[in-house]
């Protein structure tokens, strides 16, 4: 274990020290409700990773809307109902001794609407090769809702205890 000795001490990220630089990166599951509320197979999952001495655990995918989603149950976060079961997810990670962090995305013109019922929407119109759906173009009202969305999501995700 010698060797690994740097992998395993604490190291300091702004305010926030980590016990050890061992990271879980973003997993996205596909658990959710289908309204992006997180479930408790979620929040066990996510604190059985933290139980394994990781020093962050990075939550994938986190949609801003449900517009925003590649797969009918991924997770939203952003909206008064997301906050109990978000806020659950975070104490779990953190209750394991991991730095809770959480990816926020939105998919963009990467979505499917075969998986969702969504809007495929981008800034350009696109097609994604592999599955042939073509983006509908944003409007500008539209981009400033999205960015609006990223910073209620932010807002919600600190709110709860993610780090």
């Amino acid at each position: 274990m010698k060797k690994y000795n740097l992998s395993l001490s604490p190291i300091k990220l702004g305010n926030i020290t980590l016990k050890n630089r061992i990271a879980c990166s973003p997993i996205s599951l596909n658990m959710s409700e289908t309204n992006g509320v997180i479930t408790d197979n979620l929040i066990s999952f996510f604190s059985n990773i933290a139980k394994n001495s990781l020093g962050m655990v990075i939550v994938g995918n986190a949609c801003v809307s449900n517009i925003g989603k590649g797969a009918a149950n991924e997770i939203v976060v952003g909206k008064k109902i997301h906050f109990e079961q978000l806020h659950k997810l975070a104490k779990s990670i953190k209750k394991n001794g991991a730095v809770a962090c959480l990816q926020i995305a939105h998919m963009g013109a990467q979505g499917n609407t075969h998986y969702t019922g969504e809007r495929v929407v981008g800034p350009s119109s696109y097609i994604v090769p592999d599955i042939g759906i073509e983006a509908e173009v944003l409007t500008i009202e539209e981009i400033k809702k999205i960015e609006d969305e990223y910073v209620d999501a932010i807002v919600q995700a600190d709110a709860a205890g993610f780090d």
